[in-house]
C-alpha cells in the first residue's frame, strides 16, 4: 500500500478506526488541561478526578479516575482542586482509581494543584 494513493474515503475509515483504539484526535492537542489531574463536576454522575485525556464538549475522558463521593475540608470543587481535601477525616470518601473512566456532561473541569493531586491520589475510603 501507497500512503500517497490513499483515497479520502480511506483515510476516513483510518481515522475512524483510531479513535476506536483510544488514539485521542488532533482537536484535544490545544486543549491545555490534556495530560492534567483535574476535578470534574458532571451533571449527573458527581464529582471525579484524575488525569484529563481528552475533552469534547460536555463529553469528558480521564486516566487513573477516582470519583470523589464525599469530602471534608474543602467548601467547594476550587479548594478541592487548589488545596485538596483532609483525607483523614471520617466523612472523606474516595474510592478506587479506574484506568479509565468517559464522563458526560461534564460541567466543570478544574485543573488542580500539585499539592491538591498528590492528596487526592492518596486519599481513601473512610468509612468507620
Amino acid at each position: 500500500m501507497n500512503i500517497d494513493d490513499l483515497t479520502v474515503k480511506q483515510i476516513k475509515e483510518i481515522a475512524s478506526l483510531a479513535n476506536v483504539l483510544g488514539v485521542d484526535d488532533m482537536s484535544n492537542k490545544t486543549d491545555p488541561d490534556i495530560g492534567k489531574y483535574v476535578v470534574v463536576r458532571t451533571f449527573s454522575a458527581g464529582v471525579h478526578c484524575g488525569v484529563l485525556v481528552s475533552r469534547s464538549g460536555q463529553e469528558v475522558r480521564l486516566s487513573d479516575a477516582r470519583r470523589i463521593w464525599r469530602w471534608y475540608g474543602a467548601k467547594t470543587l476550587h479548594g478541592v482542586s487548589q488545596n485538596g481535601i483532609d483525607i483523614f477525616h471520617e466523612l472523606t470518601n474516595v474510592d478506587i482509581p479506574v484506568p479509565s473512566i468517559i464522563l458526560t456532561q461534564a460541567v466543570e473541569v478544574i485543573a488542580t494543584s500539585s499539592s491538591a493531586e498528590k492528596c487526592l491520589r492518596e486519599a481513601k475510603w473512610n468509612n468507620k
